[in-house]
């Protein structure tokens, strides 16, 4: 008896760990960070010189802020060397919001092409579903949805199954596959919510031209009640637009950064902002350099910066300060909204009779099937003036504004704000006595110039005297000497 408890626990302990151990994205992903932040920490730590010698417990806080996109710091970026903080530049944009998402519509794409050449290789239905696509791309768009119909219809009469396909998938934390409960799977939130969600939610689209057939949807836009051809049908559309996201992702990405490189590269080396970034700390760091550096933190809202103060140093050219906030909102805080502008502005550009439209009017359609950071139109135009207001709030809660009145003004505090404006004034004045002590020092340093140069004017004098009364005395001498 003792025995077979024993079996049963340890058969139990055997399954449980073998489903710990079953990889999926949310282990993967989570293994893909650690195991960067280990390797890139262990390579900082190791590459520390003489003059200055990091910790490897900084090391470690330094790569886990950079990969995750935090910004804080425990030292002096400034400190580092250009290794060192090179490894910093690669692990910002390794941890980058929209560049680790791309990974999933690669790994999404790699399996519906899988299970897209499993079924053409062992389907004969799909092979004629095959030979119509290809029919109907030799003829005409309109023809072509015309035959691609009348086939599905008559293999539908065929078979004479209607087979109805429903939406029942559980949530990744009930299905086996990692992640935790999200508070809008309770069934209070559904309830209490419900409302709101169906009345602000993505909707509906009036037409799909991309289908042979008019799906049925659901309040949030999901597809049901679908025959099997249906399905396939709709999968190859999902397939097309996976393949167009696979090259549009890395397309905005790098048009940004580019972007930004390219402005303010050569603005920060031929203006007064390279001389600011060269003298505000020790080491003349290159302002090319730091340009690019800043444009990589911005696009992915880290907040790093080479420089020891930051960007304050920079706060009066509005110019940096306009593009990166523009870049900043580009790369994380905007992403779903200046990513479906991007679709909507394809959409408009090609024809309307491609392939490549059909494929962008689907993802308008159905964002969230293809890509998670791809909202419907509705959910965009209701993201943009929200996240306004949070920043307009944040703005005017933060600190004193000029614009406000005096007694709005002060009558804006928060929590704790008051203790922080008289730090932020020690650090003022503490800043301004050190400012103060460089001023006297330099002052100090050419008066000590001004003094060894009059000392050498005045040793110079002397020796020209001297020179002069000891050839007034060969003179003399010479003279005597011929009167002699």
């Amino acid at each position: 008896m003792l025995s077979r408890h024993v079996q049963h626990y340890a058969s139990e302990a055997w399954k449980c760990l073998k489903s710990i151990c079953r990889p999926n994205f949310y282990r993967l992903h989570l293994c893909y960070f650690i195991a960067a932040i280990l390797v890139s920490s262990a390579v900082l730590w190791g590459s520390s010189t003489a003059d200055f010698q990091v910790r490897y417990i900084d090391a470690l806080f330094l790569c886990c802020s950079a990969m995750c996109n935090v910004g804080l710091t425990t030292i002096n970026l400034g400190s580092l060397n250009g290794f060192q903080q090179s490894v910093l530049f690669v692990m910002m944009l390794m941890g980058d919001l929209s560049l680790v998402t791309i990974s999933v519509v690669l790994i999404r794409r790699y399996y519906f092409a899988k299970y897209m050449n499993d079924f053409l290789q062992h389907s004969r239905a799909s092979r004629r579903i095959a030979g119509d696509i290809e029919h109907s791309e030799s003829s005409s768009e309109s023809s072509g949805r015309h035959i691609l119909s009348q086939s599905s219809r008559r293999r539908h009469n065929a078979s004479g199954q209607t087979e109805s396909h429903t939406d029942n998938r559980k949530p990744p934390h009930m299905s086996g596959y990692g992640g935790f409960p999200t508070p809008w799977d309770a069934h209070p939130y559904r309830t209490f919510f419900g409302f709101w969600l169906r009345k602000f939610g993505g909707g509906q689209a009036s037409e799909h031209s991309y289908l042979s057939f008019k799906p049925r949807l659901d309040d949030k836009g999901r597809f049901h009640s679908l025959t099997r051809e249906q399905e396939q049908e709709l999968g190859g559309v999902e397939f097309r637009a996976l393949r167009l996201l696979t090259w549009l992702l890395p397309a905005y990405a790098v048009f940004w950064l580019a972007f930004i490189v390219i402005v303010m590269t050569p603005y920060v080396s031929h203006t007064n902002a390279g001389n600011v970034i060269r003298t505000s700390q020790p080491g003349n760091l290159n302002p090319a350099w730091w340009s690019i550096f800043a444009s990589v933190s911005a696009y992915s809202n880290c907040g790093l910066s080479l420089l020891n103060d930051n960007m304050i140093p920079l706060n009066n050219n509005y110019l940096i300060l306009i593009f990166t906030g523009m870049v900043t909102l580009a790369g994380n805080t905007l992403y779903p909204v200046f990513l479906h502008l991007a679709i909507w502005l394809l959409s408009k550009l090609v024809p309307k009779d491609s392939e490549m439209h059909h494929t962008l009017v689907f993802l308008r359609h159905h964002p969230r099937r293809c890509y998670l950071f791809l909202l419907h139109a509705k959910n965009t135009l209701i993201l943009l003036p929200v996240q306004a207001a949070i920043n307009l709030v944040a703005w005017v809660l933060r600190g004193r504004h000029r614009i406000l009145p005096m007694a709005v003004d002060h009558a804006i505090l928060l929590p704790g704000q008051d203790i922080m404006e008289e730090s932020d004034k020690r650090f003022r004045a503490h800043k301004e006595t050190e400012r103060g002590w460089e001023r006297d020092r330099d002052e100090i340093r050419e008066d000590e110039r001004g003094s060894d140069i009059e000392q050498e004017q005045g040793r110079s004098e002397n020796d020209e005297e001297r020179d002069k009364d000891a050839k007034s005395k060969r003179n003399d001498s010479t003279d005597q000497d011929d009167e002699e």
